[in-house]
């Protein structure tokens, strides 16, 4: 876990999982089921490969020399009828 605040971010993690459903799934394991993204360098990413009309839940964590930040506050989206993206803001 990064803890220099001065060193520079190198890059970002997307991770990004099918949103738990209460009583099944995850809920009891905040980690599991995550898929990543590694090496993004931009501000913006489009998630691809999604399933159609499917409720996602992602985070983002930044990397410097010293390692990973910890998880943002996940987010929630839901793809399209082609359910081939998803932009991360």
């Amino acid at each position: 876990m990064p803890t220099d605040l001065d060193d520079p971010v190198i890059s970002y993690i997307v991770q990004y999982r099918p949103k738990p459903v209460t009583g099944r799934d995850f809920q009891h394991d905040v980690t599991a089921g995550y898929r990543e993204i590694r090496d993004v360098t931009g501000m913006e990413y489009d998630v691809s490969g999604l399933e159609a009309f499917t409720e996602y839940e992602l985070r983002v964590m930044s990397v410097n020399g010293v390692g990973r930040s910890p998880p943002s506050r996940s987010v929630d989206a839901t793809t399209s009828q082609l359910g081939t993206a998803v932009e991360i803001p």
